[in-house]
């Protein structure tokens, strides 16, 4: 592996950036793990549920705890089809 800087995850699609984070995760790249739970926080606004996800699946209650309140303001029918299934009954 060559010296280079790290690409960005700014100019990820949220999409792509979702996977990354997933994978960051399931293969413990801390480095990655770290940046992509600082990114979780700079998208809030605009992706409450998928970081309400990303929170409860691993770990992080801050984040969904920043999450929550978010989504309140999201009909609940479009809530359900973004939360994991294990989330959707206590959610209601």
């Amino acid at each position: 592996m060559y010296p280079q800087r790290h690409p960005s995850i700014d100019v990820l699609s949220s999409e792509d950036f979702f996977k990354v984070t997933e994978a960051s995760e399931k293969y413990e790249v801390f480095t990655v793990m770290n940046i992509c739970n600082m990114r979780m926080k700079q998208i809030l606004v605009d992706h409450p549920a998928e970081v309400f996800n990303y929170g409860t699946k691993h770990g992080y209650p801050d984040i969904s705890n920043l999450a929550a309140p978010l989504m309140m303001g999201i009909p609940l029918e479009e809530i359900v089809t973004k939360l994991s299934p294990h989330l959707v009954v206590p959610w209601i």
